[in-house]
């Protein structure tokens, strides 16, 4: 990317002026230095603002081993695509993955897998993909747990996942999180629930059409389950009937008639 190969440019001739003013004890090659020093920490502090910029207009297809991982797992929502909507699709989670800060908790290093994040974020980019958005701000933090956990909001529940409004953060437990990615039709896709969440209090998003309280029956239509299988997978109390009946919709469709 060009704001890399500037960084790396200006940090190079730094040197190269540095190096001259002290091997040939010559002041005047310092002086030179001092622009090019300034342009090096000015584009290292803005890299970040740089990079989104250039990539918004620039957008780039996930890595060959994701795009695999794309075409061999996801459900059918992504393989009902066509070829240059999947590219599109692609380009478009790489921008909400980028503009995402992932965070672990029980990682060797704090370091979590590049596949695992990309298929967080695939579900934001879900959400958000008749839009012009790529991040819902303020909620650009993620942290993944290996279990379910407790919470300073909810220290009593062990549970999978949680919107905490007041941060911008969500929390997800990865033991269930990625089985609703791959097989939402068996596990509850918790993480798609969550970014619904998210859209409905951002976007301010019209809910749809089913009659609020009535997700469990929509449920017991499209699937033939029942509403514990929604609570379990989240591990809380109360849900979200809204969040719940988006993600029923998007994985299982209109209930048929009978």
């Amino acid at each position: 990317m060009p704001i890399r190969i500037l960084i790396a440019l200006f940090g190079v001739l730094a040197g190269v002026f540095l190096y001259l003013a002290w091997s040939q004890y010559e002041e005047s090659w310092a002086i030179y230095s001092i622009p090019c020093v300034i342009a090096f920490a000015v584009l290292l502090s803005l890299k970040p603002q740089f990079e989104w910029w250039y990539y918004k207009r620039n957008p780039k297809d996930i890595p060959p081993g994701l795009r695999r991982v794309f075409e061999e797992r996801l459900p059918d929502f992504y393989q009902r695509k066509s070829q240059n909507d999947k590219l599109l699709y692609r380009k478009r989670v790489f921008l909400t993955h980028m503009g995402i800060a992932f965070r672990g908790q029980g990682f060797e290093d704090d370091e979590i897998p590049v596949d695992v994040t990309t298929l967080i974020a695939s579900q934001a980019a879900r959400v958000m993909e008749n839009t012009d958005r790529y991040v819902l701000e303020p909620f650009e933090t993620v942290v993944l747990y290996k279990h379910p956990f407790p919470s300073p909001a909810y220290p009593d529940y062990w549970h999978s996942s949680e919107l905490f409004e007041e941060d911008g953060v969500l929390l997800f437990n990865l033991e269930n999180a990625i089985p609703g990615i791959l097989l939402p039709q068996k596990h509850f896709n918790i993480v798609l629930y969550e970014w619904f969440r998210v859209a409905n209090r951002v976007l301010g998003r019209r809910q749809t059409s089913v009659p609020d309280g009535e997700w469990q029956t929509l449920l017991a239509k499209t699937a033939n389950l029942p509403p514990s299988w929604v609570q379990e997978a989240i591990g809380l109390p109360e849900v979200d009937g809204n969040a719940v009946k988006q993600v029923i919709l998007a994985e299982f469709g209109q209930p048929k008639l009978r």
